[in-house]
């Protein structure tokens, strides 16, 4: 399979700090994960179109960061996947080059890894959705890197006409803060909406070039999903409300 490709499906995770996960394997791998406070999400890979042949597999990784940081030492476009059994249970990852690489990642026992359970009550209905083309993703990363401690949260503002992302203590009439106006897609007057920067800047960084909505419940969530064509794989993303 392609190194690049395999490096950016652990990456639209890792990125989080989120290293032990489940990969689920049959015609596509899926790893589902979770953060301690405002984020689960999905990725999927299409392991039949990224020549990946290992289908009937669940394996359970403790470090996703090791792992990447392994596959990284490779300089070849093309790696060898498979994985290394005793009695039928998977433990370990080969993976290996055509410049004479060969990786043997150790694999844990799915019992000590978390099983993420699917969101439950996904809002039927979103008052407000916003697109997310390259310009406003680029704009925000920068914004958010440029507040430091002062942007760690993002405000979602809609008067039922216009919606701006507020990054910074809106709150407070006399703070740092940087206002960016999305195109909106659809909205409907809600109550603003506080979601961690970070999180937002991090979804934005593993998912450059894939342009994509960003729906906003009342309910107190957001989803936001990237369908990159090219390298076969699907990100969704549930971001839980701060206030």
């Amino acid at each position: 399979m392609n190194r690049s490709i395999f490096l950016n499906f652990i990456s639209k995770y890792n990125i989080f700090g989120i290293s032990r996960v489940r990969y689920i394997i049959t015609d596509k791998i899926s790893c589902r994960f979770k953060n301690d406070f405002d984020l689960l999400g999905i990725i999927t890979m299409d392991s039949f179109k990224n020549k990946i042949d290992i289908s009937g597999n669940e394996i359970g990784l403790q470090d996703s960061s090791l792992l990447e940081s392994l596959i990284k030492i490779s300089d070849s476009d093309e790696i060898e996947v498979d994985i290394r059994k005793i009695t039928d249970k998977p433990i370990a990852l080969k993976i290996s080059d055509d410049r004479e690489l060969l990786i043997d990642f150790a694999l844990h026992d799915m019992a000590t890894i978390p099983e993420i359970a699917p969101i439950k009550g996904e809002p039927k209905d979103y008052q407000v959705e916003l697109k997310l083309d390259e310009v406003f993703k680029s704009k925000f990363i920068d914004a958010r890197n440029a507040m430091s401690k002062q942007g760690e949260t993002a405000t979602i503002t809609s008067d039922g006409n216009v919606c701006k992302v507020v990054i910074g203590q809106k709150e407070f009439a006399n703070s740092t803060k940087i206002t960016l106006v999305p195109k909106t897609i659809r909205s409907e007057k809600m109550d603003d909406f506080i979601m961690n920067s970070d999180t937002l800047r991090n979804i934005f960084v593993v998912n450059k070039n894939i342009e994509s909505t960003l729906y906003l419940s009342n309910t107190g969530v957001a989803k936001v999903s990237f369908v990159d064509e090219e390298k076969n794989i699907t990100s969704t993303y549930y971001i839980k409300r701060l206030n």
